[in-house]
């Protein structure tokens, strides 16, 4: 990390040299492809290095594919497909080593130092605002730094209701460029706690934007505060925190009508907080974005949909609906999420955090002893996808509902880990594997290896 840090220090150094006299060439700049390398001497300037620091979720090593990709083959929704360019091969066989493992680690931590950056500025006041500003940029910066650390552990790290003071991973909450060993699985979610309590705080993000749910909000912080704690295994904090966005008349949830069509749009309902798809971002993987691998013609489509996930769908389901097929390979669905947006296949808006994952926890975390109705959320989901209300709920029936639910948004893997399930996959879905079938829960291989390139620089890294 000492490393990759150096390397951005003297992009900063540069940048600052470059552009501190050019803050009308600055505005001209697309609104979510700025670099937090920029002059952080003024207000502009630093809504802009923000800006920056947003889009580095598009980047493909994170949720421009990787991230969720990774997520729901090694979680069993998803598999090789009769299509491949030879990518993900080491995800579905649950095969990764230190030098093939999941590169989110080096672009979280980028996400995090510029966040720190932005605050290092806002405490030092290096560029005159309202304290009202102040407050917005920060609150927008925390919620940032607490999203990377949160996936930094969820991906590296055993979880927290299983091992709280396991080795998580180091967190970073200052510009130092110091070596640093990893922090407890405990520290870590207790640091993005409180970040996201300070963030969910602030105001409307202040500026000109296509998409407002490209930026943090309130809700958002909320959003991701409810689905920390039901990670913890809080389930009180969790029912609250799902419950206060809940309340909000800001989102709707989608309907059997609606449910195929949204997807990719500015005007999705549901959604609370996105990545905004743009082929104009200097983070966009082109090629290499999600929808591409997700797609057989013209895509690579080397990941398809699992049968265990396409048999659980009933006939009434529309969420059965969003696959497509091809007559070359009978048999096999590649799903429809990443769609495309403006006739561009490789241009998705990729949703993070929406209104029906936020009953879908309120329900896990009353089957788990909060207070509420648990089979009023889980009809909830139901009603509006097509079936009829349910009269009774399990755990059982609510983690298949987030299987059906939440299938290609990076969580199914996390949700196997963080409730002690085994990955159990039938033998169509398992096809290569050989005794890499099922994955046993507890296995060393559920937490992802660290980058070699950040333990050879780093000798206080453990390495899984």
């Amino acid at each position: 990390m000492k490393l990759l840090l150096n390397k951005y220090i003297l992009v900063l150094v540069a940048c600052i040299t470059i552009f501190s006299s050019c803050e009308d060439d600055l505005e001209k700049l697309p609104k979510l492809s700025m670099s937090n390398e920029l002059t952080l001497s003024t207000y502009e300037g630093a809504k802009l290095a923000l800006n920056g620091t947003y889009y580095l979720f598009y980047d493909s090593d994170w949720y421009g594919r990787d991230f969720p990709v990774t997520a729901d083959l090694k979680g069993g929704l998803a598999k090789s497909s009769p299509v491949t360019s030879g990518r993900f091969q080491t995800e579905f066989g649950w095969a990764n080593t230190p030098s093939t493992t999941a590169s989110v680690w080096s672009i979280a931590y980028t996400m995090i130092y510029r966040a720190n950056m932005l605050l290092k500025a806002i405490e030092n006041k290096s560029f005159v605002a309202t304290d009202d500003q102040y407050a917005q940029l920060a609150g927008e910066a925390k919620f940032l730094r607490a999203f990377a650390h949160f996936d930094l552990v969820r991906m590296y790290a055993w979880p927290y209701t299983y091992k709280p003071e396991s080795e998580g991973v180091p967190i970073k909450k200052d510009t130092r460029l110091v070596n640093m060993p990893r922090n407890t699985v405990k520290e870590v979610y207790d640091f993005i706690v409180l970040d996201l309590i300070d963030a969910a705080g602030m105001q409307a993000h202040d500026g000109e934007a296509i998409d407002m749910k490209a930026y943090a909000s309130a809700d958002a912080a909320n959003a991701l505060l409810a689905k920390v704690y039901l990670y913890m295994g809080n389930w009180t904090d969790a029912a609250t925190y799902a419950s206060k966005v809940i309340a909000k008349t800001d989102y709707e949830m989608y309907t059997a009508a609606n449910y195929a069509s949204v997807w990719g749009t500015n005007a999705a309902s549901e959604v609370i907080f996105e990545v905004f798809g743009n082929a104009t971002e200097s983070a966009w993987g082109g090629y290499d974005e999600i929808g591409y691998i997700y797609d057989a013609d013209p895509g690579y489509g080397d990941v398809c949909a699992a049968d265990k996930l396409t048999s659980m769908y009933e006939v009434d389901d529309v969420r059965g609906t969003l696959f497509k097929t091809y007559t070359d390979h009978p048999g096999y669905k590649w799903p429809t999420k990443y769609n495309g947006k403006d006739a561009n296949l490789r241009v998705n808006n990729i949703v993070l955090l929406r209104l029906s994952e936020m009953y879908l926890i309120r329900c896990e975390a009353v089957l788990n002893g909060a207070t509420g109705d648990a089979l009023v959320d889980y009809n909830m989901v139901r009603t509006n996808r097509g079936l009829t209300a349910a009269t009774s709920v399990s755990k059982s029936d609510l983690y298949e509902e987030r299987s059906r639910e939440l299938c290609f948004e990076g969580n199914e893997l996390f949700d196997l880990a963080r409730t002690g399930r085994d990955l159990v996959r039938p033998d169509s879905d398992a096809k290569k594997l050989g005794d890499s079938q099922n994955i046993t829960w507890g296995d060393s291989k559920w937490r992802m290896p660290i980058p070699i390139v950040e333990t050879d620089v780093n000798e206080l890294l453990n390495q899984n």
